[in-house]
């Protein structure tokens, strides 16, 4: 029998508005921004109302928002909101790492410090514990599209990499893994489910299955396949649906979610 509950991660993107310079919460599509939606700490309030199990918060604008004021916002959030937060963006160093962890945010999100400097993240993990470390890794799920230089410059690898990257990865200390389809971020046509199996043979470790997610359906595919969480942004910014509603729509599936 399955005892571990399965987790609903709501993801906050942030971007500085163009017009008004402010930094806000926005929905992606390719991983580009794609429409403003609001202040990241009343959103985080209403993810917790909701009774969410964890928030993700990820810094999408390294040019334009510094780590000391992604770390700003992350404090006024964390002073917020009582459920587990993890942040992510630009946290390359145990020193940025550590700025984060005296806020009191229980993980933060490593994808370009993996892929430039494992050693540091194994040192953040030495640090601060494994289970404080979430290795993202963003591919190209399209077999009929090249992946955009945009993202490639970014670091993103094409799928038939993943099982390598997800390989590699565990060798610096992680204790999650989160895989992001960039081909499928704000699509709402589902997760990729071939890349997720890829990961689950190649790990023992918790996966959050990202990207995709437009219908409760393609929650609970991801659940049966085998992810341990969630993680979603656009789904819950489009779908006129509480949380509470996902949750009940999840468990009348067979799925084991927190419900209270």
């Amino acid at each position: 029998m399955d005892t571990i509950f399965r987790r609903i991660i709501p993801r906050i993107a942030i971007s500085r508005h163009k017009t008004n310079h402010s930094v806000a919460g926005i929905t992606t599509k390719l991983y580009e921004p794609h429409r403003f939606i609001g202040n990241p700490p009343n959103q985080a309030r209403i993810f917790e109302s909701n009774m969410a199990d964890e928030l993700i918060i990820v810094n999408l604008d390294l040019d334009s928002i510094s780590i000391e004021t992604f770390a700003e916002l992350v404090s006024d959030v964390s002073s917020e909101i009582f459920m587990p937060l993890s942040v992510g963006g630009g946290i390359d160093t145990l020193e940025k790492a550590s700025v984060f962890f005296e806020i009191g945010i229980e993980k933060i999100v490593v994808e370009r410090g993996l892929i430039n400097n494992g050693k540091e993240v194994n040192r953040i993990a030495n640090r601060f514990g494994s289970q404080s470390i979430v290795a993202s890794c963003t591919y190209w799920g399209s077999a009929t599209t090249a992946i955009p230089e945009s993202l490639a410059r970014r670091g993103v690898i094409e799928i038939k990499d993943l099982p390598r990257r997800i390989i590699e990865m565990q060798e610096f200390g992680i204790g999650e893994i989160m895989i992001n389809d960039a081909s499928r971020d704000g699509t709402r046509m589902g997760s990729n489910l071939d890349a997720l199996n890829m990961t689950l043979e190649n790990t023992s470790l918790p996966v959050i299955d990202s990207c995709g997610f437009g219908k409760t359906k393609h929650i609970v595919e991801s659940f049966e396949a085998g992810s341990s969480a969630v993680a979603i942004g656009t789904y819950f910014a489009f779908v006129d649906q509480s949380f509470m509603q996902l949750r009940n729509q999840l468990a009348n599936h067979g799925i084991r979610v927190r419900l209270k």
